[in-house]
């Protein structure tokens, strides 16, 4: 029996949880859950710096440092956010894209509200629940789509908030209103047919994980790791000639980390050679 205090919190928590409550009740396409498939995309291009508590202060002493250390800083930082990633699909709800049936059209990587990619590396998810669903990347702040213990428990946080909350708040219902004319609940194949104006990759969906299917490992090229590098930290942390050495090195790595969690859920790694590819599930019924 449920105690009155018990009660009272879940009413609470469902309360401040209006926008998704209203999406489940009043919308809620059974597709979105029997046949779609999501992708959750690791921010393994953020913050590198930042996420192993060194200060633009330090850059100085960094650059002064060997290739090998700092080759372990990047290297390091990229595991750690993989593992972050994959614990959080497990416990908590998670930001993904829904992914586009159709196979004529590749899968790219999400870029955030802001315009930049998440990363080369994201978990292909079937889903146990689906609570909301926007036709593109609103960036919803976290205390928004907060699951679980704590009120800020959603794994992918903005880089940044909207500096206007009041012209985010407008964009909400129209982003959301572009799923349901997208996916009519009177179309209960909807979720299995590809729709020409819907931009899946900038599609923001959120998602409880029942199982993870697949990884997906994109290849973004030297040219995109030196631009994203340099634009985020320092032109001056590696000589030119030690840029691609780590990128290769960092490519290694990655696989052979995203290789042995594949081998461990027994599942498999779809890797591409570009920013896009085509050969990988679409529908649950491809697994």
């Amino acid at each position: 029996m449920i105690s009155l205090k018990s009660y009272v919190k879940t009413v609470l928590f469902e309360m401040s949880r209006a926008d998704k409550i209203d999406y489940r009740e009043n919308y809620g396409h059974i597709g979105a859950v029997r046949d779609a498939l999501y992708l959750h995309w690791v921010g393994n291009y953020r913050d590198i710096l930042e996420s192993q508590g060194l200060k633009e202060s330090d850059w100085v002493e960094i650059e002064a440092m060997s290739f090998d250390y700092k080759k372990r800083l990047i290297l390091d930082d990229s595991i750690s956010k993989i593992k972050v990633c994959l614990n959080s699909i497990k416990s908590v709800e998670v930001s993904c894209n829904l992914v586009n049936p159709d196979r004529s059209y590749p899968i790219r990587c999400n870029k955030s509200i802001f315009g930049d990619l998440w990363g080369d590396i994201g978990f292909l998810i079937k889903p146990k629940v689906v609570t909301d669903g926007y036709g593109k990347n609103i960036g919803a702040p976290h205390y928004e789509v907060s699951q679980g213990s704590g009120g800020n428990s959603r794994f992918r946080k903005r880089v940044r908030p909207w500096k206007d909350e009041e012209f985010r708040r407008s964009h909400v219902p129209s982003a959301r209103e572009k799923v349901r004319n997208s996916f009519p609940l009177d179309d209960k194949e909807a979720y299995r047919k590809g729709v020409d104006d819907f931009t899946y990759n900038e599609s923001e969906f959120f998602v409880v994980a029942e199982e993870i299917v697949g990884i997906i490992y994109l290849d973004f090229g030297l040219s995109f790791f030196k631009e994203h590098f340099n634009d985020w930290y320092t032109d001056r942390w590696f000589d030119e000639h030690e840029y691609k050495k780590l990128y290769e090195e960092k490519r290694k790595f990655e696989k052979e980390y995203l290789s042995s969690i594949c081998n461990k859920l027994g599942i498999p790694l779809y890797e591409s050679d570009g920013e896009e590819i085509f050969d990988v599930p679409r529908l649950q019924s491809d697994l």
